[in-house]
């Protein structure tokens, strides 16, 4: 079943990266289902509790009920990533934070760690294709620099936006934003 899983993930994942590369990431958006936002982010902490639990990172819920009119996969690989990062940047003993609130005319969502943080210099092309800051180019992690463009492509797919707030050595607070009616129609 886990292998299945990833299939579909990889599958969607190439899905985004074709829409992104011709700028059609709408398309994906014509699917668009309800569903209860908090079943999908819990199975997605669910799902990298393991991961957590070998670097000793908590990972934390606070979250209130919102249903989100959105593409389930494509918001469930924002959400794997986000909190995929916030685990691996993290540091031994660390936090990774997940809450969700409605807030005036808006479905607020926000995936904070306690790890190292995004220097000043790096903040503003974090979500550019293929960045990476400069302590991950120093490091031979695998990654590509892909993770955030797609997560903002996809949440502004869905009228929504993402932003970071960061301190070095103090974590990192990824926000995202939807507006109630994008959220609710």
């Amino acid at each position: 079943r886990r292998r299945r899983l990833a299939g579909q993930a990889a599958l969607t994942a190439v899905q985004v990266l074709r829409a992104i590369g011709t700028g059609f990431i709408g398309y994906y958006v014509a699917a668009i289902l309800d569903f209860k936002g908090l079943e999908y982010i819990s199975a997605q902490m669910e799902r990298l509790a393991g991961a957590a639990a070998a670097r000793q990172v908590e990972l934390r819920a606070e979250l209130q009920p919102a249903i989100l009119s959105c593409h389930p996969e494509q918001i469930g690989l924002v959400f794997a990533n986000l909190i995929a990062n916030a685990i691996e940047y993290n540091k031994p003993g660390g936090t990774v934070r997940v809450s969700t609130r409605v807030e005036a005319q808006d479905v607020i969502a926000a995936v904070a760690d306690s790890g190292r943080g995004i220097a000043p210099e790096d903040l503003p092309r974090i979500f550019d294709r293929f960045f990476r800051t400069s302590q991950t180019r120093a490091s031979a992690d695998g990654h590509n620099g892909l993770g955030l463009a797609i997560c903002k492509s996809i949440m502004h797919a869905h009228g929504g936006s993402i932003e970071v707030a960061s301190q070095v050595d103090q974590g990192s607070t990824f926000t995202l934003r939807w507006p109630l009616e994008q959220a609710n129609r």
